[in-house]
């Protein structure tokens, strides 16, 4: 469902943001870099996220590699965001879904609503046609695809993702379903006798491992513009 977006590099902000949140999530720090404890703030108990945990090292190779995995754009990204961004936070709390999960849209296309992927995904939010047309979208309409539409596909995008987390009863395997398919989620629970995402995580497509730290990443970048070390937290 991904536009690749250009390289870009993680900010101090976002860094110093990511290490307040471990301390107030009461995560133990140490083994060389603090961000291995990123995934405590997405629903998973500090005893399921402990300094073996597969999805630890994930994110802890994300922020090392963030020039090439971790999507963090230019500041300048809120000017160009600011006219639908409020609206958008809106539907998804509307939604009744943190009104954060809006930075999706940033990994997802970069805020490009005219961006198409490989696959075929379009918009903001990188909706396939399926996915679409099962919120109401009309991805072949007479006069536009109506997944550019930043209203229309962020109402879809949220109304999925609530659906998602209200299925899998955790935002980590929500996330991983956007990304990935629900299908496959729900699969690779299935054969593996798995309730979370960490139990999965090494049989998922790379690219969806990374997912959730780059939205994590994102997230707590954005949030944090105008107060260093604001808590973002996306509860269970």
């Amino acid at each position: 469902m991904k536009v690749k977006p250009d390289k870009v590099v993680v900010s101090s902000a976002s860094l110093l943001a990511i290490s307040y949140l471990l301390v107030v999530f009461g995560v133990p720090q140490g083994h060389g870099a603090p961000y291995t404890k990123v995934c405590a703030t997405l629903d998973v108990s500090p005893e399921a996220c402990d300094v073996t945990s597969v999805a630890c090292e994930i994110i802890e190779e994300c922020v090392n590699e963030a020039d090439d995995v971790c999507h963090t754009p230019e500041p300048e990204i809120l000017n160009a965001v600011e006219g639908v961004l409020p609206t958008l936070k809106n539907i998804f709390r509307q939604e009744g879904i943190p009104s954060e999960l809006v930075w999706i849209a940033e990994v997802e296309s970069s805020w490009n609503a005219q961006a198409v992927s490989k696959a075929g995904a379009v918009g903001l939010f990188q909706l396939m046609p399926e996915t679409a047309r099962r919120f109401g979208l009309d991805p072949e309409a007479e006069t536009y695809d109506e997944r550019i539409h930043p209203y229309k596909s962020g109402a879809a995008a949220a109304r999925y993702l609530r659906i998602l987390h209200e299925q899998f009863g955790s935002w980590r395997l929500a996330l991983a379903a956007y990304n990935a398919g629900e299908g496959r989620v729900r699969r690779l629970l299935h054969a593996h006798g798995a309730t979370r995402f960490e139990e999965i995580v090494r049989e998922l497509p790379l690219e969806t491992q990374r997912f959730i730290p780059r939205v994590l990443s994102t997230i707590a970048d954005r949030e944090d513009q105008s107060r260093a070390h604001k808590r973002v937290r996306i509860g269970a």
